[in-house]
């Protein structure tokens, strides 16, 4: 029944942040849901494209390859560059959120939407299953070619991890 009330709660408050009445309390105190990032307002938003929030970045060339069956996976290579970056995130990068930001570069704005996502969401899935990382702490966000303007980067084709470190509940 404990675990059941708690859920329970944990849904309510959840259903509070999105309602009209409350929800500009939430975002002033910074409680953000990981799950459903836009990407303007992520680009626009300090939170997210704080130059302090220590960031990686990975060329699609050395992380993913086609399979047979034409979806994207990460490599064996790709696999140790992931590795490599959390590493140099250090401890923080398992308990602390995370966004997987996709880029792609080429092809029409739709193709790059895909492939951007395709590509967040697959590293996304690598990091949670080899360091158990809490999935609310985990997020991705499609960016096309176009990183936040804090990144100081005119367009990527890759990902980016980002480690954030302000205060985020």
């Amino acid at each position: 029944n404990l675990d059941q009330a708690t859920g329970n709660m944990s849904a309510d408050t959840e259903a509070l942040k999105h309602q009209f009445i409350f929800r500009g309390y939430f975002k002033h105190r910074g409680y953000y849901s990981l799950a459903n990032l836009n990407a303007d307002d992520y680009r626009k938003n300090k939170l997210f494209s704080n130059p302090a929030n220590p960031r990686v970045w990975l060329e699609k060339e050395e992380l993913f390859e086609q399979k047979q069956d034409g979806t994207l996976a990460l490599s064996v290579a790709g696999k140790a560059k992931v590795d490599a970056s959390v590493a140099q995130l250090g401890d923080a990068a398992v308990s602390e959120p995370l966004i997987v930001e996709g880029y792609a570069a080429t092809g029409e704005p739709g193709v790059q939407l895909a492939e951007s996502r395709a590509r967040a969401f697959v590293v996304r899935q690598y990091l949670q299953s080899k360091f158990y990382i809490d999935p609310q702490n985990l997020g991705t966000v499609s960016l096309r070619a176009t990183p936040p303007p804090t990144a100081n980067k005119a367009s990527w084709d890759g990902v980016s991890i980002v480690l954030l470190r302000q205060t985020f509940k």
